[in-house]
Formats: structure tokens, sequence, C-alpha cells
């Protein structure tokens, strides 16, 4: 300032500083491109398949999964998010929930912060669920009301893979033991159904609904009805003539019009006043 003040111009000092390298990508890969889950695909479990996400730079890098679905089922990683640091590995675990039998094929897409965007083809087969019932229909002939009546019900795996099936009604008196559970490949297990009813009802109009594997059924029909005791007699007025000290009997029939069982038992009854015995 001083210098300016007297006239003098002020010196500029310029300093260079060279700087060497040179850029480097950053090396990211997977332990593999291609990977198979499988042909066995259960559609009642997840299926899970570990690969290795290597970084062989020397600072660290971020990625993201895309997550895909198909009609065959949902793929995607866990975690689908992180970092991994220098020179280091990340494990990773490819997860297929399938929903549809068939050939299952896509790619997921794996993006690097500020470096390259990697793909992993992912392959397999879903296999079909089959459930199936030994009985087209539960014939549980004439119920009495309050009573109650059982009849089996056989369910059959037929395919490979693993089912989980609930059984379902809807009516209250219907009830199942057990009402729901798992079979193995080619397992069997029956169900004992019961009906018990404190009212007159129709079971053919209700089937039993047999679900499996989230939106598979099974169709089973009732047959049968629960109705209310009916007795009569042939003749409500029965003519009596009785002397005195003669025992005196008449016939008369007693009619059950249902086709169901009706326990009974006879009462005496006297509209007169009772005698010394």
């Amino acid at each position: 300032e001083e210098e300016e003040e007297e006239g003098q111009p002020a010196v500029e000092i310029v300093a260079r500083v060279l700087v060497t390298g040179e850029c480097v990508p950053l090396q990211v890969a997977l332990s593999q491109s291609r990977l198979m889950m499988g042909i066995g695909l259960n559609p009642a479990r997840a299926t899970a398949r570990t690969i290795t996400l290597t970084n062989a730079s020397s600072s660290p890098v971020e990625f993201a999964w895309t997550t895909q679905h198909t009609p065959q089922g949902c793929v995607h990683v866990e975690p689908s998010t992180g970092t991994v640091a220098a020179s280091a590995c990340q494990r990773l675990q490819v997860v297929v929930t399938p929903r549809l039998s068939g050939a299952l094929h896509t790619s997921l897409r794996c993006d690097i912060a500020r470096g390259p965007t990697l793909e992993l083809v992912v392959e397999g087969h879903v296999s079909a669920a089959q459930l199936a019932a030994d009985t087209a229909v539960l014939d549980f002939g004439s119920v009495l009301t309050g009573a109650a009546s059982a009849c089996l019900l056989p369910l059959r795996n037929i395919s490979a893979v693993g089912i989980a099936w609930s059984l379902h009604c809807d009516l209250d008196c219907v009830s199942f033991s057990p009402a729901s559970g798992l079979l193995s490949g080619m397992e069997s297990c029956t169900v004992r159904v019961r009906v018990c009813s404190p009212r007159p009802v129709v079971l053919a109009a209700h089937p039993v609904v047999c679900r499996y594997n989230h939106a598979q059924q099974v169709h089973v029909a009732l047959s049968g009805e629960v109705c209310s005791p009916q007795l009569q007699f042939e003749q409500c007025v029965q003519p009596l003539t009785a002397y005195q000290g003669v025992p005196a009997a008449v016939a008369s029939m007693l009619c059950n019009p249902t086709a169901a069982e009706v326990p009974c038992r006879f009462v005496a009854w006297s509209p007169l006043p009772a005698d010394d015995g």
C-alpha cells in the first residue's frame, strides 16, 4: 500500500504446483453374473442364494439394488443398499418369493455410486403345487338339531413341493380338526369334519373350501341336513272303555317322519288326582 501511495506498481507473485497421477475407475465386480435359483422352487416359501460383491478399489463404494416383480414371483437382494469398504467384500442374499408356476428369468441391476452399473441374471423354475381331496362329497345324512355328526376328509399333496393349506366353510356349525397345516411333497393327512347345529339347516348349499398356497382352492361338497325332531302318533285321540278294577289298553303307532334317529321316553300323565296307588 505504501508503494502504491508512492506511485509504484504492486508486484504479483504466481505459484504453480504440478499435480501428477491418473484417474482410475472403480473396480467393483460380482462373484457371478448369472444365478440359478433351482428348478423346484416352492410357491409356499421364499428361496435365497448367496452372492458376493467385491470392491478392489482403494476407496469405499456405495451400492443400490433394484427389485423385480415378475408373474412367477418377486426377486430382491438383501441388503438392497450399503457401502463396501476399500479392498473388501460384501455378502448378499438374492431372495425369490414365488407366486405362479413356470420359468423364472429376470435381471437385477446394481447401481454403483460414481461407478459402473452391474447386472445379475436370475433364473429358475417355480413348480406347480397340487392338492387333492380324495372325497368329493361329505354325506352327513340327517342330523338332529343339537346332535353332532362327523366325516373324514383325506387330503393329499400330489406335487413335489410343500403346501400350506387351510379349510373354510361359511357355516358356523361346521368345524375342522385340524383346520390348517403343512404338507410336504407327496404327503397326505386326514381331517375330521364335524357338524353340530342348534337349528335346522341344509348342508348342500355350503361347500367346504380348501385354500392352499395363497390363491389356489379345492372345493368339497356337503350333503345332508340338520333337522328338528318330529315324533307323532298315528292317532292323537284313542277311544278307551274301562271298567273299574279291570286293566284296559289300546294300541297306537308312534311315527318318526325324519331320517334321523330320535331318542324319546314315555311319561305317565293323568289329569285326575292320583288315587291310593
